[in-house]
């Protein structure tokens, strides 16, 4: 039974999550932790609890390292700047640094530093290098909402493993970072930097967003229009980037007379790269972790299984960096994944066409998502059950293959054989951005849920996972479908059921303004 390990993988998520946000996640670890002993089974059960007291030892030992006291005191840090963390935005300066043979402080921190004039702008601009700064300045708390359910900046940080901020007055550049991160940061930052003269900018943008994981280089409107339609998981790096990209490799590589072993270990250097150019993104890790854990129960006779690898690779980064799990990517990714392979299992033993077991797959996935969206968006849109197989067909079948193309024709520099298939890439976008800035305005499949109440989130996923228990088990699929019918009704009709009126709130900076409708 390797698929226990789905056990401690949930409970080292329901444990961080106790942690970091809110103490009724106890409830479901200690559900978790029933579960497993009524399991009959002493080995599951004790290495289920050697599994959480080290993830506990494991969060207790990276817990922050915190300075004593933060003040507005001058002083003077040392601080290496990968060059693939700056951003230049106005006359404004940012970028993730690390503190240099500091012992009071936390190893990352966030700085910002505002320019003086257009030619020093145009001297950060220039930069194409990692470099080491001398610095004058103050550290700063991050901020915090001051709203209830407002962004929190402070939290946001922390999950990078960031808590300052670093205020700059005066810089000064020492020198060339020689250390091995800068200049890996720098070699990444200068590939990237070759697809920077790309045109159309469509398609730069394009291939940077779905390749590099660089999705600030799409516009903002049509970004915020994917975010409402509920598409925004296609620019997260995911299995699908990887099965694409391996098995487009495995073809050329074979044709060319390279043994499927041999190609097994170029698979395996390529991932480590492309997981460590683009910072480890969840989506990337979970999938070349499973398909390494695939890989290497086939090369030993043993069934591969990429529910085991999944949860491996989940419990492992738990065990690694436990404040991951604040991150929506990590959220998304997993329960994705997870819903697709159990509940993909699960509905391939029914009677009836492919495509229709694809849609109702799809709707499931659209289900388990929702109440992720509403706590972190305050808004759900059901056109992603309507779009979300017409854009996956798109992408899949001709965004992938031809910015892939188009970016190795940019590389050998073809100009003249790639203007065709540029054009015809910059048409397809166009029009699938028109479009969706279009569908976005269909407010009837667009609900405002606002910040969903405690009760009403636990009804919404008690209902959710007994219609999927129906659907596996084949049994009791009416109540189950009324149940759920029910629950969704209360979503819609909540925000109208507040006897003082639907509240807003909104933050000017100065002071606050309420409106009550």
């Amino acid at each position: 039974m390797r698929e226990w390990l789905i056990f401690p993988s949930l409970a080292a998520a329901s444990l961080a999550l106790m942690t970091f946000h809110s103490a009724w996640w106890g409830l479901v670890l200690l559900y978790l932790s029933i579960r497993v002993y009524c399991l009959r089974d002493g080995r599951i059960f004790y290495s289920y609890v050697i599994i959480l007291v080290l993830v506990v030892i494991s969060a207790y030992c990276q817990r922050p390292r915190l300075a004593p006291a933060v003040t507005d005191n001058q002083a003077s840090f040392t601080v290496r700047m990968p060059i693939n963390q700056l951003s230049v935005d106005g006359d404004q300066v940012a970028f993730k640094g690390q503190v240099v043979d500091s012992d009071h402080l936390q190893k990352y921190v966030q700085c910002y530093y505002r320019l003086g004039s257009e030619s020093e702008k145009a001297d950060w601009l220039a930069l194409d290098e990692s470099v080491v700064l001398e610095v004058e300045g103050h550290l700063e708390l991050p901020k915090e909402n001051r709203n209830r359910q407002l962004f929190n900046y402070r939290r946001y940080l922390k999950q990078k493993n960031i808590y300052y901020i670093l205020v700059i007055d005066t810089v000064t550049i020492f020198g060339p970072d020689q250390s091995l991160s800068g200049r890996w940061a720098q070699g990444v930052y200068r590939f990237i930097n070759k697809f920077s003269d790309m045109t159309p900018t469509l398609v730069r943008d394009y291939s940077l967003s779905l390749f590099f994981n660089q999705s600030d280089a799409i516009s903002q409107p049509v970004y915020q229009a994917y975010q409402k339609l509920g598409l925004i998981h296609l620019f997260a790096i995911s299995g699908f980037h990887v099965n694409f990209l391996l098995k487009q490799m495995k073809n050329i590589f074979l044709r060319l007379g390279l043994s499927v072993e041999a190609f097994d270990y170029l698979a395996l250097a390529f991932l480590l790269v492309y997981t460590a150019a683009l910072a480890f993104p969840h989506g990337l890790l979970r999938a070349s972790g499973a398909y390494l854990y695939n890989s290497w129960q086939i090369r030993h006779n043993r069934e591969p299984s990429t529910f085991v690898g999944t949860a491996g690779v989940m419990l492992a980064t738990l065990f690694l960096k436990p404040s991951a799990v604040l991150s929506l990517s990590f959220q998304l990714s997993y329960l994705l994944a997870f819903t697709i392979i159990l509940m993909g299992r699960a509905l391939a033993k029914w009677q009836g066409a492919f495509w229709l077991r694809g849609l109702l797959l799809n709707f499931l996935c659209s289900l388990l998502i929702m109440p992720i969206l509403m706590i972190n968006f305050h808004e759900f849109s059901w056109l992603n059950l309507l779009l979300n197989g017409l854009y996956s067909f798109i992408f899949a079948n001709f965004l992938f293959p031809g910015l892939l193309l188009a970016m190795g024709l940019h590389l050998l520099d073809w100009q003249l054989v790639s203007r065709p298939l540029l054009w015809v890439l910059n048409w397809l976008i166009q029009g699938v951005e028109n479009f969706s800035l279009w569908a976005q305005s269909w407010s009837f499949f667009h609900w405002i849920t606002g910040q969903p109440p405690l009760y009403l989130l636990a009804i919404l996923l008690t209902s959710i996972l007994c219609f999927c228990l129906a659907l596996e088990g084949r049994r009791y699929i009416k109540i189950a479908s009324l149940f759920l019918t029910l629950s969704l009704l209360l979503v819609y009709i909540s925000p109208y059921l507040n006897p003082w009126g639907i509240v807003q709130m909104i933050d000017i900076g100065q002071g606050d303004c309420l409106l009550v409708s």
